[in-house]
């Protein structure tokens, strides 16, 4: 079943939700509550978010783990780095919340 947002790109503002929301839950809750909560908000299904998190996984790794490297989009990498700055994350620590 398509959610109501399925064939709409995501842009660095929905990137920055996503990244936002997950980080802010995933230490005590459930992944899959965490991804269910996420999909209804941004109005995706379940396996497109999990599709983020496989492309955060990705650039995080530098396509080691993940999605490959062609799947990476530029308004992700920039709503990671700037999560980075603002939460003063750095890449292992981020590496261990995906």
């Amino acid at each position: 079943m398509n959610a109501k947002r399925h064939n709409e790109a995501w842009n660095k503002q929905e990137s920055l939700t996503f990244l936002n929301m997950y980080l802010d839950s995933i230490k005590y809750r459930d992944e899959r509550v965490v991804l269910d909560s996420i999909a209804a908000k941004l109005e995706r299904t379940y396996d497109a978010i999990k599709l983020r998190v496989q492309e955060v996984k990705s650039i995080l790794t530098n396509g080691v783990e993940g999605l490959s490297v062609s799947k990476h989009t530029p308004h992700m990498i920039e709503a990671i780095e700037q999560i980075k700055k603002e939460k003063n994350f750095s890449n292992a620590k981020l590496k261990l919340l995906f």
